[in-house]
């Protein structure tokens, strides 16, 4: 290692979070990712969510070097993440990155998001998302909200950094976003809290960018795919607590009708095929 004190004193401080439940073999390799990274002033906190399977006293005897933080029960998406992001912000960082822990970077994905966040009406700032198991393939550019289906679009790369409605997954966070507007909406558990905390960080002025220069891969499903009945409940109940929290009565009402119709006709729709 050949960073020196002046190096790290010019540096933003990035604090990077990993969240694990029961499963050991996901964090690790997200974290043997991050181990080999090129950005000097940096810290990585782990938070294990109460795991049952053991995998957390593991990880902690692996990755002796990181912070660990132990939940005794399962917080969820925003619980444990929030208890990291308090974490690392009364350790004095200037940015957190969090990160799903069925995701591998690119030995210098920071640098790009950091650099990006020069632009002084930045809030969030993400990577470029691309498949673990098609190095090619492009999994996400940054989300475009449509009000009827909230989906992902897959943006023409151009080379440059560009603003997006939201980002999912990862991404980078400037420290005066949370002291305006906090933390992850607990109540949402896990699903549709990274798109929540993207719409309020835009109400709050603040701008999104996805910067393509930086580069991670995804096992895109890795973790619901284990909880898929459960990451079926969430899926829908968090689309109406998004309509609830972010829109005005004019659109919350016609949402909710509509997405109830949606749900009622999906509902049959797997009865029929007896899913």
């Amino acid at each position: 290692c050949n960073w020196n004190k002046k190096t790290m004193e010019n540096t933003p401080k990035v604090s990077i979070i990993v969240l694990n439940w029961n499963n050991l073999k996901d964090t690790k390799e997200c974290l043997e990712s991050l181990g080999k990274i090129s950005y000097p002033n940096h810290e990585i906190i782990i938070v294990d969510n109460g795991s049952a399977d053991g995998s957390g006293k593991e990880i902690k005897k692996i990755f002796p070097q990181h912070i660990y933080i132990h939940n005794n029960s399962n917080l969820g998406f925003t619980g444990g993440n929030n208890i990291g992001m308090k974490y690392a912000l009364k350790r004095g960082t200037d940015y957190i990155f969090f990160i799903n822990n069925d995701m591998i970077v690119d030995k210098g994905f920071l640098e790009p998001l950091v650099e990006a966040m020069k632009n002084r009406k930045a809030g969030l700032v993400g990577p470029a998302i691309y498949s673990y198991f098609q190095r090619e393939k492009i999994c996400s550019a940054g989300i475009h909200l449509n009000f009827w289906k909230i989906k992902i679009k897959d943006y023409k790369f151009t080379g440059k950094v560009r603003e997006v409605d939201a980002l999912s997954g990862c991404f980078l966070i400037k420290k005066q976003v949370m002291d305006k507007i906090g933390y992850f909406y607990e109540p949402y558990f896990f699903n549709f809290e990274e798109l929540d905390y993207c719409f309020q960080s835009k109400k709050a002025g603040f701008k999104i960018f996805c910067e393509p220069k930086s580069k991670i891969w995804h096992k895109v499903g890795g973790t619901l795919g284990k909880i898929p009945a459960t990451a079926t409940y969430y899926f829908y109940r968090n689309r109406l607590l998004f309509i609830k929290r972010n829109f005005p009565f004019y659109l919350k009402y016609p949402l909710y009708l509509y997405w109830n119709l949606f749900l009622m006709l999906r509902f049959i729709e797997r009865l029929v095929k007896k899913d």
